[in-house]
């Protein structure tokens, strides 16, 4: 039995449900949450594939666990819907891993992220664990994972205590963006875009927390989850951007993990992660970049 508690988040996608959700049956984990969203308003399709999905999942756990639900009758959208049930999640347990309907992990996955949210449970920088990187295969690091400024949600695990500063209408954006050192990292017309209710989501909010209040993720050095929700019924992936069509390398951790001797952001790494995920110029990052390793080589030569 698994002893880390699961939030798994559900919708409309049978399809995708009957292959994600096997590899929570087959980790036969000790408390199980399951969320879903309400279908949409006079929507047919959702009425019908929502139960479908919710009644599947349901048919499948057919070991001996605590099981939590919560199915929506009202449907609360990507931001609203995920954001709420993870603080529903975190309302009954202290720390645990997040896996939605369209990321298929391996089975390391789990392990990777039971071990770290045991290691670093009292060290309050760190509040983000995530599956997945965007590196596509570039091998900047001999450790089994690295630290980052950017929170991937592909498969995730964090701690009551890093929720609880979650922010949906992230009130004080404005100020803080003015005041913030890295500009460069992120990019402020989506953060607007999400604060102004433009784009439905409830990721770039859980990112803002993570950098206004200087915390640090967690990525592995492989990634240990794939994405299978690209389709043109999905919400935000509708379409596979070329990058994606590099990320073929995927792959597992031992249980027993190599770890970094320092935490320290990996630069490199968030290069990468600027330049090819939130397209960010990658010549004013590339001035983060140096700036931070200068620092760097400047505070080893002082000592």
């Amino acid at each position: 039995m698994f002893e880390t508690p699961i939030l798994y988040l559900i919708f409309n996608r049978l399809n995708l449900t009957k292959i994600t959700f096997p590899s929570i049956c087959n980790l036969k984990p000790n408390k199980l949450f399951i969320a879903a969203d309400g279908p949409r308003t006079n929507n047919n399709y959702d009425e019908l594939n929502c139960k479908l999905v919710r009644d599947y999942v349901l048919s499948k756990i057919d070991w001996d666990c605590e099981v939590n639900i919560l199915f929506r009758d009202e449907n609360l959208g990507c931001g609203k819907g995920v954001s709420s049930a993870i603080s529903w999640f975190f309302s009954h347990v202290d720390k645990g891993i997040i896996l939605e309907d369209d990321c298929l992990p391996n089975e390391s996955f789990f392990y990777f992220c039971q071990n770290l949210l045991v290691k670093y449970q009292n060290n309050e920088r760190i509040n983000h664990i995530s599956g997945f990187n965007f590196q596509i295969g570039y091998q900047h690091n001999t450790n089994d994972y690295f630290f980052s400024n950017y929170t991937l949600i592909w498969g995730w695990a964090t701690w009551k205590r890093s929720w609880m500063f979650y922010d949906f209408d992230m009130k004080d954006f404005e100020s803080f963006y003015s005041s913030f050192k890295f500009k460069n990292l992120i990019s402020k017309s989506l953060y607007f875009d999400v604060k102004n209710k433009i784009i439905d989501t409830w990721d770039i909010q859980w990112q803002y927390i993570n950098l206004k209040n200087k915390n640090i993720s967690i990525q592995p050095r492989t990634s240990l989850i794939r994405n299978i929700g690209f389709s043109k019924n999905a919400t935000h992936t509708y379409d596979k951007e070329p990058y994606f069509l590099k990320l073929t390398e995927y792959g597992q951790l031992p249980n027993k993990l190599n770890h970094p001797p320092k935490i320290k952001i990996n630069w490199i790494g968030d290069f990468f992660t600027a330049y090819r995920i939130y397209n960010l110029n990658q010549f004013k990052f590339l001035k983060v970049l140096i700036n931070n390793y200068y620092k760097f080589f400047l505070n080893r030569k002082l000592q």
